[in-house]
């Protein structure tokens, strides 16, 4: 409804079609059940729209929990409903599905201080963890870097598409012994 398209509630007022089909929808959901309570809101325009969103975040932040466009949306459209005297709500849903783990963007991985001659150093991965050695590491914090040849750290690091490795310099790292 935002976007001056018409929305469901808008059809369903609208064109008796669309009524008509949301009727038909609601009755064969009810397995065989008298649908004329079901349908007779419908017949009234008297019902109201529910917005649930289905979230893991905690249910107390309300639209907070909501990026700043969706909340922008979903006001416009409940503005739009109270324009049609159309009550609306909104509700949290507790997600009940399992948690999805991803992939992690950047990993930990052993690396070492090189010297790459003429007093220079540089930071590599250390072999038989799946990356190229031979490839310098972009973008060390400062600390790396500035160790002695030979140094080895646990440090955070980032693959792009063709197989270069960076960290950034306001990322964690660990000192191996």
């Amino acid at each position: 409804m935002a976007s001056g398209k018409p929305g469901a509630v808008h059809l369903i007022q609208l064109e008796p079609i669309s009524r008509q089909k949301m009727k038909d929808l609601v009755s064969g959901k009810l397995n065989g059940n008298d649908p004329a309570s079901h349908v007779a809101p419908l017949n009234s325009f008297d019902f109201k729209v529910i917005f649930g969103i289905i979230t893991h975040k905690n249910k107390d932040d309300r639209s907070d929990n909501l990026p700043l466009f969706s909340k922008i949306s979903l006001m416009r459209n409940m503005q739009q409903l109270d324009v049609r005297k159309i009550p609306s709500a909104l509700m949290f849903i507790d997600d009940q599905s399992p948690k999805k783990h991803g992939h992690p963007k950047h990993e930990k991985i052993l690396v070492e201080v090189v010297d790459l001659g003429n007093g220079k150093t540089g930071v590599k991965a250390v072999a038989g963890q799946g990356y190229d050695t031979g490839l310098l590491i972009k973008s060390c914090p400062q600390a790396v870097r500035d160790s002695t040849v030979g140094a080895r750290f646990r440090l955070t690091v980032k693959k792009a598409d063709d197989g270069a490795l960076s960290s950034y310099h306001g990322w964690p790292f660990d000192v191996e012994i």
